[in-house]
């Protein structure tokens, strides 16, 4: 079976928060498709998409596939070609979030 990365963070969105992550981010005026990638990328996907974005012409990971019959970790290869979509799209819905005003500190 195959997992796409749109469908298993769009589900995700959904399924956090009241209202959801989901709802809220289509009422920030984002596509589905933006919500998913901004869900996708703070809960991990950061992994795989920033060195693509910082540059690299691969990344190689570690994860749990959880598939039906493997929950055991996989090592994985993904190129620039099959990441930077998702680098696009997560770039659009950045740009179309609203500045936080805050007078904390923000810390790495």
């Amino acid at each position: 079976p195959e997992r796409y990365v749109f469908a298993h963070n769009r589900a995700r969105a959904a399924g956090s928060g009241f209202p959801s992550s989901l709802q809220l981010g289509l009422g920030q005026g984002l596509t589905e498709h933006e919500v998913a990638a901004i869900f996708g990328w703070s809960t991990g996907d950061y992994r795989v998409v920033n060195p693509i974005a910082r540059g690299e012409d691969e990344v190689i990971f570690e994860d749990y596939p959880f598939l039906p019959t493997k929950l055991t970790k996989a090592k994985c290869r993904l190129s620039r070609d099959d990441v930077m979509p998702y680098v696009y799209i997560l770039s659009s819905a950045l740009s179309k979030l609203p500045p936080l005003g805050s007078t904390q500190r923000l810390w790495r």
